[in-house]
C-alpha cells in the first residue's frame, strides 16, 4: 500500500499529466491556421495542346461568356476570331498559327474570372511575356480590352517583322551572356532569362555559322532552341516599330495595381498602388523576359503557393532551378494530361480550403482610389497615368505622403501660378531669393533689370551662333560610328549658347570647364559653378561687356547690386538655360528619332519647326512640377486649402489636361494654337522663354539638314535622370547601322 506522501505525489502526477494533456489540446484548439498568400501566373508563348479551355468553355457560363467577350473584342480591333476554336472541331495544329496565340490569352482572362467568381483572388501576380496583360488584369490594373490589346499587338508583330532570327541557349549568368553579346562578332541579344544559369538569345538566322564559330573559339557550350525561326520580340530591333506599338496603347485608363505585381520586363516587384504607364506595355515587347530573377524576388518575399492560371507558365524544371531548397506549392489551373472539369473542381476544393491572407482586389472603386491617394508619392511613381488616374477623380487631391495638395487640371494650375498674393512661391526661397523665390515687389525690380539682356536682338544673335556651333558639332559627330545624341549634341550646344551669353570668352569658357567638369546633372559640379562664379566674378575676362556677366558686375561695382544675389542670379540663369534647354533639344531630337514621317515634313517646311517645339514643350517639359504657398485659406475645385499649405502643381498633367486640350497626348504640327504652361506663367513666366525657344529651333532646324546621315544610324532607347521636379533625358546613343 502507498503511503499518504506517496500518494499525495502520486495525485500530483496524475493531476500535472490531465492538465498538460488538457493544456495542449486547448492550445492545439486555438492554435490560428498559418495564413498564406497566393500568387497568380501566366505563362507567354508556349506549346499548347489543341483542347486547352474547350471543356471549361462548355461547361462554365462566366468562361464561356469572358470567351465569348474576348473574341468580339478581337475582331473589333483586327485580330483573329477564336470562338470557332472552343466550338468547331478540334485541330491538332491550331497553335501552329502564330495569330492564334491570343486566345490563350482570352483562356487566361476567362480562367481568373472563372477563380474570381468563387472568391479567389491573388496577393500578388506574375505573367511571363505574353502572359502579363492577363497578369496586369487579375492585378485590377487592365480591362479585358486593354489586355486584349496588348496582346493583339504582340501578335501584330508578325505581319511586319520577318521571321529570320534564331534563338540559343547558352549556360552563362545574365551578365556572362550580356558579356558575350557585346563581344560577338555578329548582333545578339539576349530575350529570355531561363535560369539563374542560362540565357536564350537571338541572332539573325544569316548569322548562325559565323555565330557557331565564335561559339568555338569561345570554348563555348551551346544549343539551338529550335529549327524555326523567330520575330526579333525582346529586342531592340522591335523599337523600330514604336509608331505601329503605341496605336494599341493609347486608349489604356490609368488604374493602381490592386496587389503586387512581379514583372520580368524589369525584373522586380512593383508594389500595389502603382500605375502602370503605356511605356511599360512598349518596353514589354522590347526588353529580355528577366524570368529566374523576378521568380526569385517572389520567393525571396515568402509567397510559397502558385496557382498558374491558363496552360502552365512555369515548368517544374525552372521551379526547380531558382526554388531549391524552398518547398512550394504549385497548383495548374490546366494540365494537358488531366480531365479539365475535374481538374478545376478539384483545385476549387484544395484553395477553397487554404486560409489566404485578404486580397485588395475585392475593394471597390472609391476604396481603392481612397487607398491609392494614401500612398501615392509623386516621386517613387511619376508616370503620367498615375496623373491622368486622379484627375478622372478630380483635379485637387490631398497628399498624406508630402503632406501637401497636388493639383492637376489646367486651369487650376494657371489660376494658382497668376495668383502671388495668394499662392506664394516663398517656398523656393533658400534656393532662389532672388527671382523664383522673391516677393512680387522684388521680383518686379530685378526682372526690369534683366529683360533688356533678352531682347529680340540678343536672341537673335545667339539663334545664328546657335546654328553655326550647331553645325561644327554636327560635322564631328557624323564622322563616328557610335555617339551619344545628350553628350555629344545637345549638352555641349547648350553650353557653348551659354558661355556667349554670359559673355564668357573661348579661354575663361574651357578655364570654367576644366573647374566644374561637363555633368551637370551631379551636386558637385554645381557646387564648382558656384564657386566659379563667386571667385571669378570681378576679374573674370569677359570677350564682350554688353552681356548677362558685365551688367551685373557693372550693377555691383556701382553699389547696385550686391555680390552674392549677383552670382546667384548667374548660378539661377545658368541651371535654367543648361539644363532645361539641353532636356528640351533632346526630348526633340527623341521625337524626330521616333517620328521619321514627322521629320521628313519638318524638313520639307521648316514654317512648322515653331509649331513642333511647342508640342515638345507641352508634351515633355522637363520641369515636370512646381510648388506653391497658399497665403491664405481658399476653396479649390470645392476642396478647402488651409493657409500655409504647400501645393505641388503638376505641369505635364495640365498639359495633357483633356478638358483644355484635343487629344492631349497625341503630338500634332495642326494643334490649334493654345498657351501652355511650359514656361509658368504669371509673374514668375521664364524669362529666358524667347532664348530657349531659338536655341530648340536652331539645333533641330540644323539637325534636319543632316537628316540623310542621321538615317544612316539607328538608336536605343534613352536613358532619363528623374529628379524630384525635373526629368531630364541623360543619354541618346546612336549606332551606324550595319
Amino acid at each position: 500500500m502507498m503511503n499518504k506522501h506517496t500518494m499525495i505525489n502520486f495525485a500530483k502526477r496524475v493531476y500535472f499529466a490531465f492538465w498538460w494533456r488538457a493544456h495542449t489540446v486547448k492550445s492545439f484548439l486555438i492554435k490560428k491556421k498559418e495564413i498564406d498568400r497566393l500568387v497568380f501566373t501566366f505563362g507567354g508563348r508556349n506549346d499548347n495542346w489543341p483542347t486547352v479551355g474547350r471543356s471549361l468553355y462548355k461547361e462554365h457560363k462566366i468562361f464561356r461568356r469572358v470567351i465569348q467577350n474576348c473574341d468580339d473584342i478581337l475582331t473589333e480591333h483586327g485580330g483573329t476570331e477564336i470562338r470557332s476554336y472552343f466550338e468547331g472541331e478540334v485541330n491538332p495544329h491550331i497553335f501552329e498559327d502564330e495569330s492564334k496565340f491570343t486566345c490563350i490569352t482570352a483562356i487566361q482572362l476567362a480562367t481568373v474570372d472563372l477563380y474570381n467568381s468563387n472568391g479567389i483572388y491573388p496577393n500578388a501576380v506574375m505573367g511571363v511575356s505574353m502572359g502579363e496583360p492577363a497578369a496586369a488584369y487579375a492585378a485590377g490594373a487592365l480591362t479585358l480590352k486593354e489586355a486584349l490589346k496588348i496582346s493583339l499587338s504582340y501578335m501584330t508583330l508578325y505581319k511586319v517583322e520577318r521571321m529570320q532570327y534564331a534563338f540559343v541557349f547558352l549556360n552563362l549568368n545574365f551578365n556572362e551572356a550580356l558579356d558575350f553579346c557585346k563581344r560577338s562578332p555578329v548582333w545578339a541579344e539576349i530575350i529570355y532569362e531561363d535560369s539563374p544559369q542560362a540565357q536564350l538569345i537571338a541572332c539573325d538566322k544569316d548569322d548562325i555559322d559565323q555565330l557557331k564559330q565564335f561559339f568555338l573559339v569561345e570554348g563555348m557550350a551551346f544549343n539551338f532552341a529550335a529549327e524555326k525561326t523567330f520575330i526579333p520580340y525582346h529586342t531592340s530591333r522591335i523599337r523600330l516599330q514604336h509608331k505601329l506599338l503605341y496605336k494599341y496603347y493609347e486608349d489604356i485608363e490609368p488604374k493602381p495595381l490592386k496587389c503586387d505585381y512581379y514583372s520580368p520586363t524589369l525584373g522586380k516587384m512593383i508594389p500595389g498602388n502603382i500605375v502602370l504607364d503605356r511605356e511599360y506595355w512598349y518596353n514589354l515587347v522590347c526588353l529580355p523576359v528577366l524570368f529566374a530573377k523576378t521568380l526569385q524576388a517572389v520567393l525571396n518575399d515568402g509567397y510559397k503557393t502558385f496557382l498558374q492560371i491558363g496552360p502552365p507558365a512555369i515548368s517544374e524544371r525552372q521551379f526547380n532551378a531558382v526554388c531549391k531548397p524552398v518547398e512550394i506549392k504549385v497548383f495548374n489551373s490546366m494540365q494537358s494530361e488531366s480531365v479539365e472539369i475535374a481538374n478545376h473542381n478539384l483545385l476549387q476544393k484544395q484553395l477553397t480550403k487554404i486560409k489566404f491572407e485578404r486580397s485588395y482586389l475585392i475593394d471597390d472603386e472609391i476604396i481603392t482610389l481612397t487607398n491609392f491617394k494614401q500612398t501615392f508619392n509623386i516621386y517613387n511613381d511619376p508616370s503620367p497615368l498615375s496623373f491622368e488616374y486622379l484627375r478622372k477623380y478630380g483635379a485637387v487631391h490631398f497628399l498624406p505622403a508630402h503632406t501637401a495638395w497636388l493639383v492637376l487640371g489646367y486651369n487650376e494650375v494657371e489660376y494658382i501660378l497668376k495668383q502671388p498674393q495668394i499662392f506664394s512661391s516663398s517656398i523656393l526661397k533658400d534656393y532662389d531669393p532672388i527671382l523664383l523665390g522673391a516677393d512680387p515687389e522684388t521680383h518686379k525690380i530685378i526682372r526690369n533689370l534683366l529683360q533688356p539682356l533678352f531682347s529680340p536682338e540678343v536672341i537673335s544673335e545667339l539663334a545664328q551662333f546657335t546654328a553655326v556651333t550647331a553645325q561644327q558639332l554636327l560635322d564631328l559627330i557624323f564622322q563616328q560610328d557610335n555617339f551619344d545624341m545628350v553628350k555629344d549634341y545637345s549638352d555641349p550646344l547648350s553650353l557653348l549658347v551659354l558661355c556667349n551669353f554670359f559673355g564668357l570668352s573661348s579661354e575663361n569658357a574651357e578655364r570654367m570647364l576644366n573647374f566644374t567638369g561637363k555633368d551637370y546633372q551631379n551636386m558637385l559640379y554645381w557646387q564648382r559653378l558656384q564657386e566659379f562664379f563667386e571667385t571669378e566674378f570681378l576679374i573674370c575676362e569677359l570677350h564682350k561687356q554688353d552681356c548677362l556677366w558685365g551688367k551685373l558686375r557693372q550693377l555691383v561695382i556701382n553699389n547696385e547690386f550686391i555680390l552674392s544675389d549677383a552670382t546667384s542670379l548667374l548660378r539661377i540663369i545658368w541651371t535654367a538655360g543648361m539644363a532645361t534647354t539641353s532636356a528640351l533639344i533632346s526630348s526633340a531630337i527623341y521625337i524626330t528619332l521616333t517620328e521619321p514621317a514627322l521629320a521628313d515634313q519638318l524638313m520639307d517646311d521648316e514654317k512648322q519647326i515653331g509649331r513642333f517645339i511647342e508640342e515638345c514643350l507641352r508634351l515633355q517639359t522637363p520641369i515636370t512640377a512646381v510648388h506653391r504657398i497658399a497665403t491664405q485659406e481658399v476653396i479649390l475645385q470645392e476642396q478647402t486649402i488651409p493657409a500655409g499649405s504647400t501645393l505641388m502643381l503638376n505641369l505635364r498633367s495640365a498639359m495633357t489636361d483633356p478638358d483644355h486640350y484635343t487629344e492631349p497626348e497625341r503630338f500634332s504640327l495642326t494643334r490649334p494654337a493654345k498657351r501652355h504652361l511650359a514656361f509658368g506663367a504669371g509673374i514668375h513666366q521664364c524669362i529666358g522663354m524667347g532664348m530657349a525657344r531659338a536655341e530648340a529651333r536652331g539645333a533641330i532646324q540644323t539637325l534636319l539638314t543632316r537628316l540623310p546621315d542621321l538615317k544612316k544610324y539607328i538608336y536605343t532607347k534613352p536613358e532619363y535622370n528623374k529628379g524630384s521636379d525635373l526629368v531630364i533625358m541623360s543619354s541618346l546613343k546612336l549606332s551606324k547601322k550595319s
